[in-house]
């Protein structure tokens, strides 16, 4: 007897995937797809967040030089809202005082960008960059004294509060490095730097007030642009995170 070769038509039959076949194939994608898109997200916001830090020390570096070619006196005054953008028509802006020192295009009157000053999970919030991206807050300290916890106002005379960068709106002028820990917070402890916080991630939304060992402060409230804390620089130039909902060190 002689063998028969099968038809091509069969050899084509057997190698072809089969409808359900076909399905099982997609299932299976998106379920890996569903599996990985989270993680490469998580692990985007990480590296974002990492990037702001790095952003904070810089500009921690900024005002230090400044202030060691000022007389040891900080930047400012300075407005509450820092912006990524600088002009010389805004002289309350970091980015405007200390472009020289984060090697930033010289100051004109037309807005131009400050990459150093641009949280990349912010710019993806708010492309057109129009928005605060860092915040300056009056002088607090947090667990400052022995048995001390959440935040406590920096304040002088009959309770003003203190604003180490001035304030322009409130006409409050800057203050020197070295002054800052010639200061108390309210309830008689010496001011510390490396618990007082210099500049944050802006936090947008409606105002909150905050209960500080007998007595409040207001800070603006609303969704972190890191979700789940707030990056912040201290007065002693280091880098670290802050509870959202409280603004205490984490």
């Amino acid at each position: 007897m002689t063998s028969q070769t099968p038809s091509h038509s069969r050899c084509h039959s057997r190698n072809a995937f089969t409808l359900i076949e076909l399905l099982v194939v997609i299932a299976i994608i998106a379920i890996l797809a569903g599996i990985a898109l989270p993680v490469m997200a998580a692990a985007r916001a990480r590296a974002d967040g990492t990037a702001c830090a790095s952003n904070l020390r810089q500009i921690g570096v900024a005002i230090a030089a400044y202030a060691g070619d000022n007389d040891n006196l900080l930047p400012g005054p300075l407005s509450q809202n820092q912006m990524a953008t600088y002009s010389t028509t805004d002289p309350t802006q970091l980015a405007e005082m200390l472009s020289v020192y984060m090697a930033l295009p010289t100051p004109t009157g037309a807005l131009q960008k400050a990459p150093i000053m641009t949280c990349p999970s912010f710019a993806k919030v708010d492309q057109a960059l129009d928005q605060p991206v860092y915040a300056i807050d009056p002088l607090y300290q947090a667990n400052a004294g022995p048995g001390q916890t959440g935040l406590v106002p920096i304040v002088v005379g009959g309770g003003s509060q203190v604003w180490a960068f001035g304030n322009k709106q409130l006409g409050a002028t800057p203050m020197k490095i070295a002054g800052l820990v010639s200061l108390v917070d309210k309830n008689g402890n010496p001011a510390n730097p490396s618990h007082m916080v210099a500049l944050r991630d802006f936090l947008g939304g409606s105002s909150a007030t905050l209960p500080v060992a007998g007595a409040t402060a207001t800070y603006n409230s609303g969704q972190p642009v890191h979700k789940a804390y707030v990056n912040a620089l201290f007065f002693d130039w280091h880098v670290s995170t802050l509870n959202a909902n409280t603004l205490m060190p984490q």
